[in-house]
Parts: structure tokens; sequence; C-alpha cells
């Protein structure tokens, strides 16, 4: 399982997002670095997590449209894996970027206009560079499709694989920054079971390293984390110390 660092970009700096309160972002304040340069807070976090991958959430592509297309450009000459959710609605937004140099752009269910779009972007690109979100408020799906609103959450996810997703990121954004521990534990264990192939990330919540030995366990790929690392309740050295354990343990068969 890999730790992957998470940048929220609005107004071209680098925010702190708490609770899916948007109107309420920050530039951040991290102990790990005085910077709200995407470029430089990115690279730290890099560094701290170990990872060659990274979410990106460029906010003010998803509130109001207009991607950080610059900022995007230049993260991704960083040579990392970038995971891009810039609230992607068509085939030729989603095509803009990966001519960015974007390895894997998310398709997130709040921004997803129905499920006929879902089968378009798959059928043009194929499962390998899209990420499906499954956008989640205090355990309610978040969409702009309402059928999918008063459907299970689980019921949602079996529905779009049918549209061909093969990785998935589970996303409640009422946890995100609370350091209350991660309400999607439950049901990425349910969708593991489902899809024992293929890629579940997961994230929000993240309050210490026990979080992370406990969704490894239940088979997770990949953790969104940021203000656990900002705040200092995850240090580098602990990470360190959970990665040389880890890869030194059978890993959990899925």
């Amino acid at each position: 399982m890999h730790m992957i660092p998470v940048l929220d970009l609005l107004n071209g700096v680098t925010v702190q997002a708490v609770a899916g309160r948007r109107e309420e972002y920050r530039p951040i304040r991290s102990c790990l670095t005085h910077s709200i340069d995407p470029s430089v807070v990115l690279q730290r976090l890099s560094e701290v997590c170990g990872s060659e991958s990274a979410y990106v959430a460029d906010l003010d592509a998803i509130l109001n449209g207009e991607p950080n297309r610059c900022i995007l450009a230049e993260l991704s000459r960083l040579n990392m894996n970038l995971m891009v959710d810039a609230g992607i609605q068509s085939c030729k937004e989603t095509e803009t970027l990966l001519d960015l140099g974007i390895r894997h752009v998310i398709v997130g269910l709040e921004s997803l206009p129905n499920f006929e779009t879902a089968c378009r972007l798959v059928s043009t690109f194929g499962p390998e560079p899209l990420i499906l979100s499954l956008d989640l408020k205090a355990g309610v799906p978040l969409a702009r499709d309402e059928s999918w609103i008063q459907m299970p959450p689980l019921t949602v996810l079996e529905h779009l694989i049918d549209a061909g997703f093969r990785r998935w990121i589970l996303l409640d954004l009422a946890a995100v920054g609370t350091s209350q521990g991660v309400p999607t534990a439950d049901l990425c264990s349910q969708m593991r079971k489902l899809r024992p192939n293929d890629e579940i990330i997961t994230g929000g919540g993240v309050r210490s390293i026990a979080d992370l030995v406990q969704l490894n366990s239940i088979g997770i790929d990949g953790v969104l984390v940021a203000s656990a690392l900002h705040t200092g309740a995850i240090k580098e050295q602990e990470i360190d110390e959970w990665r040389r354990a880890s890869a030194a343990k059978p890993q959990p068969s899925s």
C-alpha cells in the first residue's frame, strides 16, 4: 500500500481542505514548509511520503471551470505519477489534461454528468488513465445525476463498474482534514471483495500510522494523506518505519 500525498489548489496556491467546506479553505500552514507554492509543497510532500504518486485537486476547475493549466503543466514535470481532479465533464476536458502530461485523470462523481458520459470516457481513453472517484458527503453520494444520490454507495460503484472503470477512489469529503478516522474503510472492504483485481484508493480523516495499518489489512492500494502530514500528526520517521515494516510482512491476499 502506498501513501499518496494530496495537494489542493485554489486561486493558484496550495490550500488546507477541511470537511469539504470549500468556502473556508485558506492557504496551507504546514510544519513541512513555509511555502504555499504548489510545486514546492508537492515536492516536500513527496519527499516525506517517499511516494512517486500524488493526488491534485484543482478546485478552481471544479468550482469555476477554470483549470490551473500552467500550474498543472509545471507539476507534471516533477516526474511524478499525478492523479488530477479538475472537475472533468467531457472527453475534450480529459484530453486537455492528458496533453498537459497528467498521468491519470480523476472522473469525480460530483462532476460527472451521467452514466453515458462515463461510458464514453472509458470507450475513448480506455480504463488505464482514468480513475473514478466516488465522492461522498457524510456517506451520501455527491452527484449531478440525482439517481445516484438516491443509491447506496456500493450500488453506485456496481453501476459504474459496468462503464468499464478499473481504478477507484472512495472519498468522503466530510472527513477530509478532520483527523477523525477514515469512514470509507468498510466500503473499501466491500469493494475489494467485489473487485479483487482493481486499484482501490481511499483517504479523508487519516489520524495516525494506525489508520494506515488498518487500511493495509483490508487490501487498499493507496491512501490519500494531507492534513496529518502538515500538522505533524504523522512524522517522517514514523512513515519510514511503517514502510520498512510493511515491506517485511507478507501482503494481504485480495
